[in-house]
């Protein structure tokens, strides 16, 4: 399907974004240049430059190491999920939800402290309940609570057990995504006649989703259910490139 926009249009567009990128691209490079010039900077703030003729680069943050080093940590879960997930779906695409969530747990007991897995257990359990007795009032109790909870008392709770920055934040984080695919689903599946068993194994398969875990984005449950069963389908040259395209993105 093509978009119903005239090309001049996406013309313009596309001039825009490529003359502010060259702009701002401009802008770090003169901010560099200045900081250079500095003489108040500590040893640290700055490191050798890729090319011997451009300036000293500036060291990232420390959040944005934190990302990177959380990625690079992931690579090898994303690339077990991704194999046995595809052959679990290729043998018993039922299974799938708990492929998910063994290999999320084992990512989550690798990267976290225990109590960090322990936490997002027992919310995935209060859901449970309220799944069970099929009540919207209990649901929002939980999600309004725990995100209350999240926002004013997580330092009570998470420091607790660690004290460490990256633990803490990142718990934060995949708490907050948790949380979010939780509401969705039960507030969705309350409505459904089906057996808990399959209501059960169908969240396990939603919130435990490796890919979107950690770092989203969000996906609602509407849009993701009806690919969680889906069939194999073998990997073509039409896939692959679909599949790259995505993770680029």
């Amino acid at each position: 399907m093509r978009a119903s926009i005239p090309r001049y249009e996406l013309f313009v567009y596309s001039a825009v974004w490529l003359i502010s990128f060259i702009y701002s691209f401009y802008k770090v490079y003169e901010g560099g240049k200045l900081l250079t010039n500095l003489t108040y900077y500590e040893n640290g703030d700055f490191d050798e430059p890729l090319l011997r003729w451009l300036p000293l680069r500036d060291v990232s943050d420390y959040d944005w190491e934190l990302w990177t080093t959380l990625l690079l940590r992931l690579s090898p879960w994303i690339l077990l999920h991704l194999v046995v997930c595809e052959r679990v779906r290729y043998l018993d695409p039922v299974s799938i939800p708990i492929c998910h969530s063994l290999i999320t747990l084992g990512a989550l007991i690798y990267i976290f402290p225990p109590e960090s897995t322990f936490i997002l257990i027992i919310m995935l359990t209060m859901f449970l309940f309220a799944l069970l007795i099929r009540s919207k009032l209990l649901t929002w109790i939980l999600a309004v609570g725990l995100l209350l909870f999240v926002n004013f008392f997580s330092k009570y709770i998470f420091h607790s057990y660690s004290s460490k920055y990256d633990d803490i934040t990142l718990t934060i984080l995949c708490f907050e995504w948790f949380l979010l695919k939780c509401i969705d689903f039960t507030l969705i599946e309350i409505r459904t006649n089906r057996s808990f068993l399959q209501k059960f194994m169908d969240l396990l398969g939603y919130a435990f989703y490796l890919p979107c875990f950690f770092l989203g984005p969000f996906v609602p449950y509407d849009n993701f259910k009806n690919g969680l069963y889906r069939p194999y389908e073998p990997w073509t040259t039409a896939r692959l490139k679909a599949f790259i395209g995505s993770l680029l993105r």
